[in-house]
């Protein structure tokens, strides 16, 4: 656990007086409280979060431990399918185009299907470019922080959820500046989860790495349905 202000480690975040009366922690170097948002709504920490607060993140990250960001993955690989789909309808090229006559639609259920496939290896490659960045980081400099690859792995996912944010402009009609504007946010949310979790690395440097992570999952993923295209 760490203070939300100054990163600070800190061995608890509130002490218990009663079975419903807490008194919260103040941090040893900052004399802040350690993290104010235990008393606080999720709504309100969602707010934060989609404001890119450093002090949400870090309770989200670093003294918060749900385990949802799986079941948030496949939420938003969901949402970032059907947008692929959209946007292939939108620019005539979609694999196969749903036919009145066919049966369930079957065609339209395989394109929705390998977009999600295609959201999931853009995905993998992001996780595993950054995950690299971090390897190496780590090897030429032992002294900066330590942290078990499944922390950045927790922070990638969690901080995507931005995603989430592109489906009502896709409801209410497509805009290509929607998802642009989205996939921006989506990157400073990465960069701030990255600024979180390694404090010791340059902002610069953080965002060189998620923004680089980004553009060769978009290329992989666009590659892939080329060949897809093609053999069809």
């Amino acid at each position: 656990m760490k203070c939300i202000n100054c990163g600070t480690k800190c061995n608890s975040l509130y002490r218990h007086y009663s079975k419903d009366i807490i008194q919260l922690e103040h941090c040893i170097h900052c004399k802040e409280l350690v993290d104010k948002y235990i008393e606080f709504d999720p709504v309100i920490i969602c707010l934060d979060a989609l404001l890119l607060k450093r002090e949400a993140f870090q309770h989200v990250l670093s003294n918060n431990s749900t385990q949802a960001q799986w079941k948030l993955t496949s939420i938003l690989l969901l949402f970032d399918a059907y947008t692929k789909l959209v946007h292939q309808r939108q620019n005539g090229d979609q694999i196969n185009r749903p036919m009145p006559d066919s049966v369930l639609y079957s065609a339209f259920e395989w394109d929705l299907y390998f977009n999600y496939f295609l959201a999931l290896i853009e995905l993998l490659v992001c996780v595993v470019v950054i995950l690299t960045a971090f390897i190496i980081v780590s090897k030429i400099r032992p002294s900066s922080d330590k942290l078990r690859l499944y922390e950045i792995v927790r922070g990638i996912l969690l901080s995507n959820f931005g995603k989430i944010l592109v489906i009502p402009a896709v409801l209410w009609g497509y805009n290509e500046m929607y998802v642009w504007l989205s996939a921006i946010f989506v990157c400073a949310s990465n960069v701030q989860a990255f600024r979180v979790l390694c404090p010791s690395w340059p902002a610069i440097f953080c965002a060189v790495v998620v923004i680089s992570s980004h553009v060769v999952a978009s290329t992989t993923g666009r590659l892939l349905f080329n060949v897809h295209s093609a053999i069809k």
